[in-house]
């Protein structure tokens, strides 16, 4: 009898039909995130959700400030468009800023507080766990239309594990 285990193994690392879905909130509410396949191959859809009014971002793969190297992803909104800003963990200071990120429409996105969504690399997410840290503040950064922008310490900070 054949097996089909090769050949779907295959199929699932050659496309996104195996990408892996996961959604948590830290234990206050104060940052939602949902990781989902997307479209487009080997890349998720990573969906960011805060009360908060002016900036929100995790640091993926990060278990602590002092972390290096975790792509951090920051969003806020500047009127009716949403910034997104990827940057670098670089222990206890502000992230250098790498580039601007592009935005992917949210339907039915919260109508208060920052919510975004952008597209990362699924490698990010190939375990069966991934820890993420994540701040936010209700003060926006110091130039909202810019991504490149420096941006107020988090008033609300803390970590969770994506469960895949």
């Amino acid at each position: 009898m054949r097996s089909w285990t090769p050949t779907l193994l295959i199929f699932c690392l050659l496309s996104s039909a195996c990408a892996q879905s996961a959604q948590t909130c830290s234990d206050d509410q104060s940052v939602c995130v949902r990781v989902e396949p997307s479209q487009t191959p080997g890349q998720s859809l990573v969906t960011v959700q805060s009360p908060t009014t002016g900036w929100a971002g995790i640091a993926i793969g990060a278990t602590h400030m002092s972390s290096t190297n975790a792509p951090v992803y920051i969003g806020w909104h500047n009127g009716e468009d949403i910034v997104i800003s990827k940057r670098q963990l670089k222990g206890k200071r502000m992230p250098p800023f790498e580039s601007a990120i592009e935005s992917v429409s949210i339907p039915n996105a919260a109508s208060s507080g920052v919510s975004f969504a952008f597209l990362a690399p699924s490698s990010l997410f190939s375990g069966s766990s991934v820890k993420c840290i994540w701040g936010a503040s209700a003060v926006l950064p110091q130039e909202p239309a810019s991504p490149s922008s420096a941006f107020p310490f988090h008033q609300h900070r803390g970590s969770i594990t994506l469960q895949f």
